[in-house]
């Protein structure tokens, strides 16, 4: 499917003309995406389609990102259904300006790398001069890092960090698997516990979906699914950057657990949780 740019005569067309002197990207933007719309016959005004904006913030940091890392450019941004009337851009600097400063690195400003103006003689163009990177800018890096709790909320920095790392040290620990699976029996699960190399999810469902939980066992595309579900392909990309990678195991959850305890001498009660096996138990001619 085409891209709305692609199929706009005027965006083909400025993309034509700046190309002969710049890089360049476009994108098409109905207005309707970042202001509200009204309806006339109810009086009312509607917010933009969360899911339109959503797709369309990501296509302008994508477009974003790649200038900054091919020496700058400029991306023309097309503003369909702007009226003449409508001199005021604040709506769109608020849809757009907190999704730019995540592109720029510690060292520098907002005002160091964009500069936005008007078109001249088409006002529906915005046209932002972006200054190129020093660094690799990643704006989606499709991999995580691990700590204790879970993942990094935001690991573009960290991988520029480590691809440096690996790429500085050819010796790394990195270049062989030094883990060790955990052996898991009744005792064992008394003490086990997550932590940054072990990953425990659960396998739980309630009476009324065990046909699901069947379904998922017996077939290994649902079974392969409900891993994704699982955010499996995120733990694996994290959990292979620890110096001795890690396990990823299903089947074991958490359970709340009640302990007493005494602080400045008397009884409390709290509840913390604890693991339970949750006992899958694979078709062997499935998965051999």
């Amino acid at each position: 499917m085409s891209l709305d740019h692609e199929t706009c005569k005027k965006c083909e067309r400025y993309s034509e003309e700046f190309n002969k002197r710049n890089n360049n990207l476009c994108v098409h933007l109905e207005v309707t995406i970042f202001n509200k719309s009204w309806d006339d016959r109810t009086q009312t005004s509607r917010r933009p389609n969360p899911e339109r904006k959503k797709k369309k913030k990501e296509e302008i940091k994508r477009s974003v990102s790649a200038l900054r890392n091919s020496l700058g450019g400029q991306l023309l941004i097309h503003l369909e259904g702007l009226s003449p009337e409508d001199q005021s851009k604040g709506n769109f600097d608020e849809f757009i300006d907190d999704d730019l400063q995540t592109i720029i690195n510690v060292d520098e400003t907002f005002d160091d790398v964009y500069y936005k103006k008007t078109l001249q003689g088409d006002p529906e163009f915005v046209v932002i001069d972006i200054e190129p990177s020093s660094a690799i800018i990643i704006t989606d890096p499709k991999t995580k890092f691990i700590i204790d709790k879970g993942f990094t909320p935001d690991s573009a920095q960290a991988l520029r960090f480590f691809l440096k790392h690996i790429s500085d040290a050819p010796n790394s620990n990195h270049s062989e698997v030094k883990h060790r699976q955990p052996f898991l029996n009744d005792r064992t699960l008394q003490t086990i516990t997550e932590k940054r190399d072990i990953q425990l999810k659960g396998f739980v469902f309630t009476t009324q979906e065990q046909t699901k939980k069947k379904a998922i066992l017996g077939d290994t595309k649902q079974f392969v699914d409900h891993l994704w579900d699982l955010r499996l392909p995120l733990y694996v990309t994290a959990l292979a950057k620890l110096k001795e990678i890690g396990s990823f195991i299903l089947g074991i959850g958490e359970k709340e657990k009640k302990f007493q305890t005494k602080i400045k001498g008397k009884p409390v009660k709290y509840v913390s949780k604890t693991f339970e096996d949750h006992g899958i138990e694979l078709p062997m001619d499935k998965y051999p």
